[in-house]
């Protein structure tokens, strides 16, 4: 029969010699011959050796010991059953210590694997945000990438912009262009173009501007008591090329209409335009073009400096004329 323990100690009768450490430190040695030949304090004898003893009974001379750890080292000296009785008691205890140990090696074994789960899982969690911050990182190196070629190329294109403006600057600034059109009926033999900042000047153009005054209403016959004054809103000249045209809405029923324009109370017309009835008028005849006078003393240029008075006004009416206005060229 075996009878085991395990962690500290146990008892071991097996039909031979054997010694197993007991819960409490102490060594017990099963003896299986008999007589024993061992004569240890722990030493105990086994089943098949009790077996021998009693077997002698019959030839005598055996001792029977009753005290355990035995103190009899005789050769015929045999544990009584109380010491058997302790010795087996020895062992169950060492085998209950050794299951406490071992149940608290297991308790402590599964703590380690609780634990090692919990590292290894927050191992994992770790490594998934590594590979989630390492994948961030690879994208925002590729939008910095991406940043940067733009950028390279945005420079580029502002550095191309830049060496064009200066060239268009430069070349702006040595051109002289020279032309024979007339502008406004003003020939102009000379347009030089400069920069001045960031603006383009023209040099030797005067740009021509019209002023447009009304003299009467549209429903109210005209008189020569219809006038209107304006001042000069900047300087400008009238030539006799491009004389100020009068025209009215309606011709009325006969008559010839004159017109006349005071520079600051004087005429500028030593003939004065007029407008005459026609029967079936074209658009023309409703304006002074065919008959626009001429500037007074022959002169080829009026000039208005800014602010001069200038006074529009209906010298004679015909019959019936309606809605009278005037354009200045200015030129």
């Amino acid at each position: 029969m075996n009878i085991n323990g395990s962690g500290g100690g146990g008892i071991n009768i097996n039909g031979t010699t054997s010694s197993v450490t007991s819960g409490g430190g102490s060594t017990v040695v099963v003896l299986d011959t008999y007589p024993p030949t061992n004569t240890s304090a722990t030493a105990v004898a086994s089943v098949n050796c009790v077996r021998q003893v009693y077997n002698a009974i019959g030839t005598g001379g055996v001792t029977v010991v009753d005290t355990y750890p035995p103190t009899n080292t005789s050769a015929t000296a045999v544990p009584s059953i109380r010491v058997m009785t302790s010795t087996y008691t020895l062992a169950n205890t060492a085998t209950s210590t050794a299951n406490t140990a071992t149940s608290t090696a297991n308790t402590a074994t599964t703590t380690a694997n609780t634990a090692t789960s919990t590292a290894n899982t927050a191992t994992t969690a770790a490594n998934a945000a590594t590979t989630t911050a390492n994948a961030a990182t690879t994208a925002a190196n590729a939008a910095t990438t991406a940043a940067n070629a733009a950028t390279s190329t945005a420079n580029t294109a502002l550095a191309a912009a830049s060496s064009a403006t200066t060239t268009a600057t430069a070349a702006l600034s040595t051109t002289t262009l020279t032309t024979s059109t007339n502008i406004a009926n003003n020939a102009v033999s000379l347009v030089t173009v400069g920069v001045s900042g960031q603006n383009i000047v023209l040099q030797g153009v005067t740009n021509p501007i019209s002023l447009q005054v009304a003299i009467s209403d549209e429903i109210t016959a005209i008189t020569s008591a219809n006038m209107t004054n304006i001042r000069a809103p900047f300087a400008f000249t009238v030539r006799n090329t491009a004389m100020p045209l009068f025209m009215l809405y309606s011709l009325g029923t006969a008559g010839i209409t004159t017109f006349d324009i005071l520079k600051n109370g004087q005429t500028i017309f030593g003939t004065k335009p007029t407008i005459s009835y026609t029967a079936s008028p074209t658009n023309s005849q409703y304006t002074s073009s065919a008959n626009g006078g001429a500037l007074t003393g022959g002169a080829s240029i009026i000039s208005f400096s800014q602010y001069d008075l200038i006074t529009v006004k209906v010298v004679t009416a015909g019959t019936g004329h309606l809605g009278a206005k005037c354009i200045i060229t200015s030129s």
